[in-house]
């Protein structure tokens, strides 16, 4: 579990890189990455981007491996779900892809953004 935070005058926020990312609305990922391009270097932007594609490398390989499985927990591929239930293999992996296109979009705004923070 891969954490990316974000230090400010008055706080911290640390947020889970797959999860965040990959679960988010964009809306909140936009807010997130207004405040790190205000108070995170360069640095921890090119680390992020390397975490965001192991994130994405991470949920292809839960796919690929679910090939020949009828359903999986879903507590596994999301631990912290309040509601951990059995899914079809369908619909997990069209979930799983969803969550991989989030992180790209992700991956794009972070590599063409510049980061401002010390």
């Amino acid at each position: 579990m891969k954490l990316f935070r974000i230090t400010y005058p008055t706080g911290r926020i640390t947020v889970n890189i797959g999860n965040f990312f990959g679960l988010a609305c964009m809306t909140s990922i936009n807010g997130l990455l207004k405040m790190a391009k205000k108070y995170c270097s360069e640095e921890q932007r090119e680390q992020l981007i390397k975490d965001l594609k192991e994130a994405k490398l991470e949920i292809k390989r839960i796919v690929d491996n679910s090939q020949n499985r009828d359903g999986v927990n879903i507590a596994f591929i999301k631990p912290f779900s309040s509601n951990p239930y059995w899914e079809p293999r369908e619909r997990y992996q069209k979930n799983l892809s969803k969550q991989m296109a989030q992180l790209d979009k992700s991956i794009g705004k972070v590599q063409n953004m510049v980061w401002l923070g010390a």
